[in-house]
Order: C-alpha cells, then structure tokens, then sequence
C-alpha cells in the first residue's frame, strides 16, 4: 500500500537533524514546511559568532555566498526525504547530495542574525536525482536566487540521493562530473560586486557590477 502523505508538514530544527546527516554549525535549517512533494520553504540565520563569518571578512562579517547554495540543498534534500513520496520509498540508507550548480546569483548581502526564508521548488529527472530551483529572501527582499531553467537546460543546483555507500557515492560524483564537466567549462563566469564598505552594511545601497573572466 502506498504511503498517504497529508501537506503542510512542519519540521523545526530536531526534525530536520533527522533528515539529515549535517550536525554542529553546518545544520542551517531552523525549521522547514513542505508545502507539496515538490515545494519547500525553510528559514535560517547566522550567528555573528559562527566560524565561517570569523574571517569573511573581520569587521565586516557576511554570510559566504556558498553557504547560502549549501542552504538550498539542505533545504532540498530534507525538504524531499520528508514529504517526497519518491524519496520517502528509498528509505533511511539515502541521503541528499550536491551534484551541481548551473547557475546563481545573489542580489544583496547577507549580514549575520538577519533571517533568511528560502522558497524551493524540485523537478525530478531521475529515481534518485532532482533539479532544484530556489529564491532567498531576506525581510521580504531579494537575496540570492538559484535560477530553474535557462534556455531548456535543467534546473540547479541537481540534487542526488546517493546511497549512504562511500564507495558508490564517489563512483557517481565522478560520473556527475565527467558528464558535466564540459558544459562547466563553457559556461564558466563569476559576478564580482565593487562597493563600498559602508554599502555592505546597508545592502540596499550594493550596486556597480562587474563580470570577471
């Protein structure tokens, strides 16, 4: 008999600690709803203290963009094994992995203790992988957004729920990139903000983007 799942379903921070393998300041979800099998919402923030704001960058702390993508798939993965009957059917021996980004953008600085709500949506492409999409707000601004689709390519970043066998898991991240490494490549591109300090601790006022090669 198929399981019958009955949305929303609400997770605060110890039921995501059960979704996920991530433990001590790399558990960024303060609590999550799934909305539907394939909509997610979550929310999360940083402390002025956390060791990844201790030298990005002193006097100046900012949450890393990185940390930010991390939160997606983290929102992602919890998000799916919760309230994805797909996922769900896979059972406790699979957990969700990073297997690529296409594309990003972040639209303003996030400063520590500011809450951070994420709205993700999934698209599965496979049994064990989906194409993740997801917007990052931050007192109902813009943040950083994932982008779902660009010109028919697959949503990003892609999630894959590896089996919890190390030597497996590695055998397919290799795939992933052996696969994916050329389009990497030719797509390749980074966004730098110049501004001024003083800009960052009023992120309204961040403008002036330049392309880097």
């Amino acid at each position: 008999m198929s399981e019958t799942l009955v949305y929303p379903i609400h997770l605060d921070a110890e039921g995501v600690y059960r979704m996920l393998p991530h433990r001590g300041e790399m558990q960024l979800i303060e609590s999550l709803t799934v909305l539907d099998h394939n909509h997610y919402q979550a929310c999360a923030s940083w402390s002025p203290d956390a060791a990844v704001l201790r030298g990005h960058f002193p006097g100046l702390p900012l949450v890393p963009g990185v940390m930010l993508v991390e939160l997606v798939a983290q929102v992602a993965g919890a998000g799916m094994r919760a309230g994805s009957p797909a996922a769900r059917r896979l059972g406790d021996d699979h957990l969700g992995m990073l297997a690529g980004i296409r594309r990003c953008s972040f639209k303003r600085p996030v400063l520590p203790q500011e809450r951070v709500a994420v709205d993700v949506h999934t698209r599965p492409m496979s049994e064990t992988a989906a194409a993740v999409s997801a917007v990052l707000s931050v007192g109902g601004q813009e943040a950083a957004q994932v982008v779902g689709r660009r010109r028919g390519a697959a949503a990003v970043p892609v999630l894959d729920l590896f089996q919890r066998d190390a030597e497996l898991a590695r055998h397919r991240a290799r795939r992933h990139v052996e696969l994916d490494g050329g389009a990497r490549q030719r797509t390749a591109g980074i966004i730098c903000i110049l501004t001024h300090r003083n800009h960052v601790r009023n992120p309204g006022r961040v403008r002036a983007l330049r392309r880097c090669a």
